[in-house]
């Protein structure tokens, strides 16, 4: 027992130890309860640890290429600022410069720190015109313009200022972007120099020109392009009424002065307004070469057309279009520039006429030659016939009416090769105006027609003038033909004359003239008449309002020409739908005209030996009678190298040659030129109707050397000869052109009185 009480406390020992042990395991269990709990918790709080720690370093990781990001855009931005061509300043609100770009420094200068207005204008506070202040103010962008001294040069510098503000809008500083426009400012200067200069070159050329906008054709060429029309030209050949309104759509711009003058517009409005007014409806067709021109890529083009100025008058022109430099690409713009080439067709106009009255001229003088031959040798045959017919003989009458009509023949001869030859330097001597007309009725009357009355009131006296009658048949015939030309239907044509004394008062009222006696001639006529602006003109050189190819416009330039060559004075008196009067003032002479009377004598002969050179043989035979009638040896010849050959077999036997100019093989001035060669003492008396080229040469070697023009009377070559023969001195001109009139042949048997008329007029 007492052995199992000293087990007892070790029963009890051992189950309080067992207790605790269960205690302990409870507690254990418990603890490793709540250890797994807690470890639960420190691994779920591990884990959002962790997850933060990856967010953590994922918002570093972020941060950090945010930062680069920022830093390489500092550094881009940075670079882009120092790089920009502009100066960039950033002002705070202060003022205060705390910003610039490198460019700015280079410009301005390194202000950063600065305050602006002591950086820049040295000024104690903001300067009263600040733009950044503007900005600051309003919030607006302002630009200027200010100029800076550099050590090498002024600089011109533009200024644009705007607001930096934060993200709620407040504006925090100011930027400034400065930007060198010192290039550019001399371009504008340059460029308004240059359009100063094209604007002076323009108005002050005195060529027309026509700035224009045809951006409308450039648009019309590339429809047609989209339309697929390769070939413009023939389109437009096809289509002319679709050029015409492409090339009306074209718009003047501006004018010249000179265009205003060819046009006779008042102000460049009335052409702008209505350009296209001025181009004839042919011109308009010219143009598609323009058009032709563009779709090519050409910048110039040409082509001839007309234009109407605002009296309707035509100009020719040429046309010439040109794309300036600045306009090739877009091709809005062009300059038409003409050339006035009216007066060049009229100068052509005027060769075509003289080269054809020329050659009309060298038919009628050869017709001419030898028509007179004929007239030659049938006055004088008559003249020999009617010398040996008594005075109470019958046939005389007969006789003097051969004479009269051969006279009149070689008289029309004359008068229609002046006409044909255009005239030329006037033969002058007294004649009566009266008879003029009187004999220009005749061939007048033949002109106007039946259906218009042509009548003659004629002073009572004579009116004796200095004239060439052949000049004054021109007159008649050209005022006449016009007046026809104005009597379409039929009317009434007079003409007058009549003596005139002018004095001083006459001449202060009408501005020309001078005092003294004149002979009046008035041509009037019923038809159209004329405006006030056609009568300025009508004695202009190639001006008419006729159809082309209905006049030249020379007639009355011709009339006025011969009038004024003769010191006399032409004016004009129209009314549209009453007629007109010119009236011709030509001064009196003063001097007996017409037939000369004389006493009767018969030209005396001689011994002397004559070379006649006549290539037609009847009046060479005529001629060879009445001087071997007369006593004298005649050795004949008939062309130029016979006379040479027979001058040569005769030397030393021969007193004259009387030589015919126009010879065959050989011309008579060439033979007596080789004559002289041989002989210089020879004396030489050319025969023609031609004048001019014969008194031109004879003008260099005038000595011996003669001239009577055809047709002449016998008693004058016997009398001629014997003066040359007997070395008689004569006044006044080397050639004589006079020739027996019926009137004085019916003087007396001896044809002493002789009429003077003028040669041709070449």
């Amino acid at each position: 027992m007492n052995n199992l009480s000293g087990y007892i406390p070790l029963v009890k020992h051992i189950a309080r130890l067992r207790k605790t042990e269960a205690e302990l395991k409870a507690v254990n269990a418990e603890l490793e309860r709540t250890i797994g709990i807690k470890t639960a918790e420190l691994e779920s709080t591990n884990e959002l640890l962790q997850h933060k720690l990856d967010e953590l370093k994922d918002s570093e990781n972020k941060l950090m290429t945010a930062v680069k990001s920022a830093e390489d855009e500092r550094a881009k931005s940075k670079s882009i600022l120092c790089a920009i061509g502009d100066g960039i300043s950033i002002q705070d609100r202060d003022f205060r410069i705390i910003y610039q770009n490198q460019v700015y420094k280079e410009l301005i200068g390194d202000h950063i720190g600065e305050f602006c207005y002591r950086a820049y204008a040295q000024n104690d506070s903001v300067c009263k015109d600040c733009q950044i202040a503007k900005t600051f103010k309003d919030g607006g962008i302002h630009v200027s313009e200010k100029i800076i001294q550099r050590k090498d040069r002024i600089v011109c510098l533009e200024a644009t200022t705007s607001p930096l503000k934060n993200p709620s809008g407040d504006i925090v500083a100011g930027i400034e972007v400065v930007r060198d426009i010192t290039r550019r400012k001399e371009s504008e200067v340059a460029l308004e120099e240059s359009r100063e200069r094209f604007r002076s070159l323009f108005e002050e050329s005195p060529a027309p020109m026509f700035e224009l906008d045809i951006s409308y054709v450039s648009g019309y060429i590339d429809e047609l392009r989209r339309k697929g029309v390769s070939d413009l030209k023939a389109y437009c050949d096809d289509n002319p009424g679709d050029v015409i309104r492409c090339v009306k759509k074209i718009k003047t711009i501006d004018v010249n002065r000179a265009a205003l003058t060819l046009l006779q517009a008042g102000s460049k409005e009335d052409i702008v307004k209505d350009f296209w007014s001025i181009f004839t409806e042919e011109t308009f067709l010219l143009f598609k070469e323009s058009i032709i021109m563009l779709a090519e890529g050409k910048l110039t083009s040409e082509s001839e057309g007309t234009v109407k100025s605002s009296d309707g008058e035509r100009r020719y022109v040429i046309a010439k279009w040109t794309v300036p430099s600045g306009f090739t690409q877009t091709r809005s713009k062009a300059l038409l520039a003409l050339t006035d080439i009216t007066e060049s067709r009229k100068l052509e106009a005027q060769l075509r006429h003289s080269q054809k009255m020329e050659a009309v001229g060298q038919l009628a003088g050869g017709i001419a030659h030898d028509f007179n031959n004929v007239t030659t040798s049938v006055i004088n045959f008559c003249y020999v016939l009617r010398m040996q017919i008594g005075e109470d003989d019958p046939s005389r009458r007969y006789v003097d009416h051969i004479i009269a009509a051969s006279e009149r023949a070689a008289d029309l001869t004359r008068r229609l090769l002046t006409f044909s030859r255009g005239g030329g330097p006037a033969i002058t001597q007294p004649v009566d105006l009266n008879d003029i007309v009187k004999e220009a009725e005749k061939l007048l009357s033949g002109i106007i027609g039946g259906d218009i009355e042509l009548c003659t009131a004629l002073s009572e006296g004579p009116l004796v003038i200095t004239a060439d009658a052949g000049q004054m048949d021109q007159v008649l015939l050209n005022l006449i033909t016009n007046a026809k030309d104005a009597m379409p239907s039929g009317g009434h044509l007079s003409v007058e004359t009549d003596a005139m004394e002018i004095d001083g008062d006459f001449v202060r009222r009408h501005g020309y003239g001078s005092p003294g006696a004149y002979a009046l001639l008035s041509v009037t006529d019923t038809g159209t008449g004329m405006d006030k602006q056609t009568m300025k003109r009508i004695f202009e050189p190639f001006y008419t309002t006729k159809e082309v190819g209905k006049g030249t416009g020379l007639g009355l330039a011709i009339v006025y020409g011969i009038i004024n060559h003769h010191n006399g004075h032409i004016n004009v008196c129209s009314e549209e739908g009453k007629g007109t009067t010119f009236r011709i003032l030509l001064p009196l002479s003063g001097e007996p005209g017409g037939t000369k009377t004389g006493e009767t004598f018969v030209p005396m002969g001689g011994m002397e030996t004559i070379l006649l050179a006549e290539d037609e043989e009847n009046l060479r035979a005529l001629i060879k009678g009445v001087l071997e009638d007369k006593g004298y040896s005649v050795i004949e010849a008939a062309d130029g190298r016979e006379v040479i050959q027979k001058s040569r077999e005769h030397a030393g036997r021969i007193d004259l040659v009387i030589l015919d100019v126009i010879m065959p093989q050989i011309n008579g001035r060439e033979v007596a030129e080789e004559i002289k060669r041989d002989n210089p003492d020879a004396r030489i008396m050319l025969t023609s109707w031609f004048t001019d080229n014969i008194i031109n040469k004879m003008e260099k070697t005038a000595k011996n050397f003669y001239f009577m023009s055809k047709p002449y009377s016998t008693e004058k070559l016997l009398t001629k000869i014997r003066d040359i023969l007997d070395e008689k001195k004569h006044d006044g001109p080397l050639y004589h052109n006079d020739f027996v009139t019926s009137d004085q042949l019916r003087e007396d048997k001896a044809g002493s009185s002789m009429k003077s008329f003028p040669g041709e007029m070449l």
